[in-house]
């Protein structure tokens, strides 16, 4: 949960609400250094000890890291693919699920959009120019179409909320965010798309 507060969230730990995950070099490695020390922990079960349930168990969770490390290292999605990041920016949680009252959910996208400048600087960073063209087409459509929901649909959600001084602080934040999405967008279209891509 903490490497992925994206993700807890999703499983209703809204103690991570406005958190993104860290996709610095220091944070891919930590990804990568989690996976490899679960499946180390879960190796290390005496297998004799355990009943069928718990091999399985142990070893779904072992292929599950294994997948996991594949989209990690060999097929580098981090620095390769902008589809591993629109997945886990997304915050329609705070907007459609009512796990709270608006405005406590306003709030933690209000921390979120704060976060998404500092998070498209690192997305920017690692991603390499040129991508075959359908991942920039994924890239631009995606990062492009969050610009586009943080002003439109995510304002429109948290209208009910009569908040002067909240509302101010969503719209910064939001402009904020749509404007680090937009360049984002921009940038991984300004160079053209490379024929195939779709091999793994």
């Amino acid at each position: 949960f903490k490497l992925n507060p994206g993700f807890a969230v999703y499983q209703g730990k809204h103690e991570y609400d406005g958190q993104i995950a860290d996709f610095s070099p220091e944070g891919l490695k930590a990804q990568i250094d989690y996976r490899k020390k679960v499946i180390a922990d879960a190796k290390a079960f005496d297998a004799s000890k355990l009943d069928e349930k718990q091999k399985f168990e142990r070893d779904y969770l072992v292929h599950v890291m294994e997948g996991d490390l594949f989209g990690l290292e060999e097929a580098d999605n981090p620095h390769k693919n902008p589809g591993y990041y629109v997945g886990q920016l997304d915050p329609n949680v705070y907007i459609a699920r009512p796990y709270a009252d608006a405005t406590t959910r306003m709030k933690a996208f209000i921390k979120y959009a704060n976060n998404v400048p500092k998070v498209a600087e690192q997305i920017k960073a690692n991603l390499t120019l040129p991508m075959p063209a359908t991942f920039v087409k994924l890239g631009a459509a995606g990062f492009g179409g969050f610009a586009d929901y943080y002003t439109g649909d995510a304002k429109k959600a948290f209208a009910s909320v009569k908040d002067e001084a909240l509302q101010k602080q969503f719209d910064e934040a939001a402009n904020k965010a749509a404007a680090s999405m937009k360049e984002l967008a921009g940038w991984i279209g300004s160079k053209p798309g490379t024929d195939g891509g779709f091999a793994l």
